[in-house]
């Protein structure tokens, strides 16, 4: 049932990746990337660093709302390039929490009460479908890849306030949609598009 689940659209293809960091990084540069500007090599490597940092705490919240929040069901949902098996390792095999990027991204969505993220790009198509939207980053990141769509929903730092959020979302109710989805972002990226 569509009240309980919790979807995470993960979105770590550089670290988590088929194509090992090394190999991307190495195309980039023979393809003279960075040789335009040597900040886009600096913007690179921060890139990695906060998605690195960000993986492990997407790896942590999991496993705690997992445990803490047991009558819901957690939908995590790797981006594409990614390896799905790294995520089957990492996470606790609560029997409510299911590893899967097989369906359709709308399909995922429709079935969710509340979507996770940081920096990915469904955050948009669940703006569109009025999902209310969290963009969990509890680091100081030195790369702003990604902010627009963290921007787009309702930061929060820490996982507790994500559990307090999923329960007032679920539970309570009482919430504004526009507390959750930012629409000037949402406008501003439709019509430039």
């Amino acid at each position: 049932e569509k009240d309980d689940n919790i979807l995470f659209a993960l979105n770590f293809p550089v670290v988590n990746g088929y194509i090992n960091k090394e190999k991307i990084y190495n195309e980039m540069k023979k393809q003279g990337f960075f040789e335009r500007s040597k900040i886009k090599e600096q913007e690179h490597r921060d890139y990695i660093k906060d998605s690195f940092k960000s993986f492990l705490c997407f790896k942590e919240l999991i496993n705690y709302l997992s445990q803490e929040l047991k009558n819901y069901k957690f939908i995590v949902r790797p981006h594409p390039m990614e390896k799905i098996e790294t995520w089957k390792k990492l996470l606790q095999t609560n029997n409510n929490v299911e590893i899967s990027n097989h369906n359709d991204i709308n399909y995922d969505l429709d079935r969710s009460k509340i979507l996770i993220q940081n920096g990915c790009s469904t955050a948009f198509q669940a703006a569109l479908k009025e999902v209310p939207i969290l963009s969990y980053k509890p680091y100081r990141g030195q790369s702003d890849y990604g902010s627009m769509a963290n921007q787009l929903g309702k930061m929060i730092f820490k996982k507790e306030e994500i559990k307090n959020e999923i329960i007032k979302l679920t539970e309570i109710k009482d919430f504004k949609i526009d507390d959750y989805i930012n629409k000037n972002i949402l406008n501003l990226r439709i019509h430039n598009h």
